[in-house]
C-alpha cells in the first residue's frame, strides 16, 4: 500500500522480520521533518530527518525495529508559529 497527502507522496512500507522501513518523498521546508513511532496511543520515539528543501521531493528512508510499533506518524513544524502541521499516520500490522 502507498501512502501520500500533500507533503508526503509514495510512501510505502517494508516489513522484513522484526524490521520496518519506510521510503518515499517529502516536499518541506528547509527539508527537515519528523516522524514519531506509537505504541497504541503512546508515543514511544521521536526523530527527525533531513531531506531535499522544498520545492524539491526530498527522498528518505526510515528503518527501525518493530517490536511494540503500531503506528507511524510523519509531519513538520510550522517555521512561522512551530505548531504541528500536515501528519501522515500509517499503521504498522503486527505479523
Amino acid at each position: 500500500m502507498i501512502y501520500e497527502n500533500e507533503v508526503f507522496k509514495a510512501v510505502a512500507v517494508t516489513q522484513s522480520g522484526d524490521e520496518v522501513m519506510f521510503t518515499g518523498k517529502a516536499r518541506v521546508f528547509e527539508g527537515v521533518f519528523q516522524y514519531a513511532l506509537y505504541a497504541g496511543d503512546n508515543e514511544v520515539e521521536t526523530s527527525n530527518y533531513q531531506t531535499d528543501g522544498a520545492p524539491a521531493w526530498g527522498e528518505f528512508t526510515i528503518t527501525f525495529k518493530n517490536e511494540l510499533v503500531t503506528r507511524v506518524g510523519l509531519f513538520y513544524y510550522s517555521a512561522k508559529e512551530g505548531s504541528k502541521m500536515v501528519s501522515l499516520e500509517i499503521p504498522i500490522s503486527r505479523e
